[in-house]
């Protein structure tokens, strides 16, 4: 049975690799409306709940009596990151994948150690070809980061070939305080990725920033090409709606991902009715995901 169950892995696999990591690609129900996604935090295993398009989780780092450095996630560090992302790649076979109904990954790194850790997993695991973010706040914006922008961009010196199959989102520090991206720090960041083009990149901004954040920004997005936006909330912060939407409209839906809690999500009226169920699954699909997620937790 098992020799059965590891030929529709691998047959699956297969059809993985060719679905590629084109975000509206992945999900095509969403009909090029980014703000569309769903997202979860600090998700538990098995990870395969049926409203979420992408898992955004928080790396640490845990070290053994030995000294082994072993990415884990911050809340459950039980569950390692190959732990994840071999969980996302069963719920990505067995839900239904060639028609979008996948789940993607993003990592939020604060620590050169879980990062430089993570690295070599993640080169292992892209040829899955599903969403893949690496995040982190490199620049200063209300404090300054603890993995600034050199450290991050060296990490990946020996990564090169992820250039291709992940997004690298960059951002600043934050608070609920702020209340604009100021200039400089916009400028400084189109200066750091200038040379930078092998890579795809995504800049989360707060919601309760955008309101004064000026042509600046803009102009960043235009000069890195193919570039997106991640507005984020979180649910105290102070929102202005109205500026909010105005802010998402004027990017455009196609170019902006929306992490943000569903009350404000429900007041900016950005999202299309997706057509059709959001997945479908064999008995088969799940009695195998079942046996092969039990071999890594």
């Amino acid at each position: 049975m098992f020799s059965s169950l590891y030929f529709i892995a691998f047959s699956a696999c297969a059809a993985l690799v060719s679905a590629g990591t084109n975000v509206t690609g992945f999900y095509p129900q969403i009909k090029g409306n980014l703000t569309m996604i769903t997202w979860e935090h600090d998700s538990q295993p098995p990870f395969n709940d049926e409203w979420v398009m992408m898992l955004s989780e928080n790396i640490t780092s845990i070290k053994d009596k030995s000294g082994v450095i072993t990415p884990v996630l911050n809340k459950n560090q039980k569950v390692t990151l190959e732990n994840l992302l071999g969980s996302v790649e069963l719920t990505n076979i067995y839900y239904n994948v060639s028609k979008g109904h996948g789940e993607g990954v993003k990592l939020q790194f604060t620590e050169v150690d879980a990062m430089s850790s993570s690295l070599p997993i993640l080169q292992k695991h892209s040829k899955a070809n599903y969403p893949m973010v690496i995040a982190a706040d490199i620049l200063e914006g209300t404090s300054k980061p603890t993995l600034d922008s050199s450290m991050f961009f060296k990490l990946l010196e020996n990564s090169k070939d992820l250039a291709d199959k992940v997004i690298l989102s960059v951002g600043w520090t934050n608070n609920a305080k702020l209340r604009a991206y100021p200039d400089d720090g916009i400028k400084e960041m189109g200066k750091i990725l200038k040379d930078k083009k092998d890579f795809n990149f995504n800049f989360p901004v707060r919601a309760c920033a955008v309101a004064k954040t000026n042509s600046t920004f803009k102009q960043l997005l235009t000069n890195i090409t193919g570039s997106t936006v991640t507005v984020f909330s979180m649910p105290n912060d102070t929102v202005n709606v109205d500026a909010l939407r105005s802010f998402v409209l004027d990017i455009g839906v196609n170019r902006t991902f929306l992490d943000v809690p569903q009350d404000l999500r429900d007041k900016l009226r950005l999202d299309q009715k997706a057509s059709g169920s959001f997945r479908t699954v064999s008995a088969l699909g799940v009695i195998a995901w079942a046996a092969l997620l039990l071999r890594l937790f």
